[in-house]
């Protein structure tokens, strides 16, 4: 029940209160062990992510489709209310700021178990953009496609979402506004095929998820 109000808050805020283009749809794979990878520009990207990727019917009929997501603990966890209703939700918490190799590695770990028999949803950037540039693509996402080889690993470019909650204003519906247009590009998989999963590539594939979000902005319809 939570999933389903979740799916429709999110084409209230995204579809009706503001006119985000979809665009790239036939590329979703409509199964499971998919990975989602997005750059970040508001703390409720990933309604909007969930909104697109998985239908209506979908939400119903097949929840396993639906992505697990990797919050950030400080930002959803510290609240008691929030932290009861996100944990109704696919979430798999994360520390950002973390150094320890060993709970990095678990953190890794988490991210591959998600993708067993259902999906996962990472910003691979590891953090929203104060800019609108797109950052590098951290090692942590880089290790999950290493480790856990998804059957499809999909690029999505988020434009001009950040008006809709501004940086500034935090986890506030109230900060959230209307009027807006963005766009939600989602591009074809990312092909790996040719690197050696078991050797140090970790690098070219942190390389390969970046460009394939920067040359989605040259799509249009």
């Amino acid at each position: 029940m939570v999933l389903i109000v979740g799916w429709l808050w999110a084409y209230y805020i995204f579809r009706i209160k503001n006119k985000v283009e979809i665009i790239g749809r036939e590329n979703i794979p409509h199964s499971t062990n998919a990975l989602f990878l997005s750059n970040h520009q508001t703390l409720i990207d990933s309604f909007l992510i969930g909104l697109v990727t998985v239908s209506f019917w979908e939400t119903l009929f097949h929840p396993e489709r639906i992505p697990w997501n990797a919050p950030d603990r400080t930002n959803f966890l510290t609240h008691r209310v929030w932290k009861h209703l996100f944990q109704l939700l696919k979430n798999v918490p994360v520390e950002r700021k973390i150094t320890n190799l060993e709970t990095i590695n678990h953190q890794v770990e988490l991210f591959c178990e998600a993708l067993t028999g259902s999906n996962l949803l990472l910003f691979f950037e590891g953090t929203r953009t104060r800019n609108g540039d797109i950052g590098e693509c951290r090692p942590g996402v880089s290790e999950t496609i290493r480790l856990a080889k998804p059957r499809f690993v999909v690029p999505i470019l988020l434009e001009d979402i950040q008006v809709i909650m501004p940086i500034e204003v935090g986890f506030s519906y109230k900060g959230i506004s209307g009027g807006h247009k963005g766009r939600i590009v989602i591009g074809q998989p990312i092909d790996f095929s040719d690197l050696d999963m078991s050797g140090r590539v970790r690098k070219e594939i942190g390389h390969r998820v970046r460009q394939a979000v920067i040359d989605l902005k040259t799509h249009r319809q």
